[in-house]
């Protein structure tokens, strides 16, 4: 394992209460993170290669999370976490084809993200603060 940690996390999601509270937890646990209520946004952003880790939903206004994967993985090998509400196989396998490195189903509780972001990054050779 390498001596590199992530320090920027970027967050995609409309439900902007989650954001906040996610991103609060994760202060606390020492990861910085930016949030997008939008895929749109975050494209427009000319960030993208800053961020270390991504947090996506699937059911995003205008380009879904499938779709911003597919874009995500185009330009950066960052870790790609996904959280979403849609359920069954289909939005699984669909998430995981076009790039993401684990999909979890709301509702969650925010130990669960900080540990699936610290199990992607274990198979990346990153550390998590």
């Amino acid at each position: 394992m390498t001596d590199t940690s992530i320090s920027q996390i970027c967050i995609v999601d409309d439900d902007t209460d989650f954001v906040e509270f996610l991103s609060q937890y994760l202060g606390v646990r020492g990861l910085s993170e930016t949030g997008f209520a939008a895929a749109e946004a975050l494209l427009k952003s000319d960030d993208i290669a800053k961020f270390d880790f991504f947090i996506l939903d699937l059911g995003l206004p205008g380009i879904d999370g499938v779709d911003l994967i597919t874009l995500l993985r185009a330009r950066t090998d960052a870790g790609i976490l996904v959280i979403s509400g849609r359920m069954g196989p289909d939005a699984f396998n669909s998430a995981l084809s076009a790039g993401a490195d684990m999909f979890i189903n709301k509702p969650i509780r925010f130990d669960q993200v900080y540990n699936a972001i610290a199990s992607v990054c274990r198979r990346m050779s990153l550390r998590v603060v």
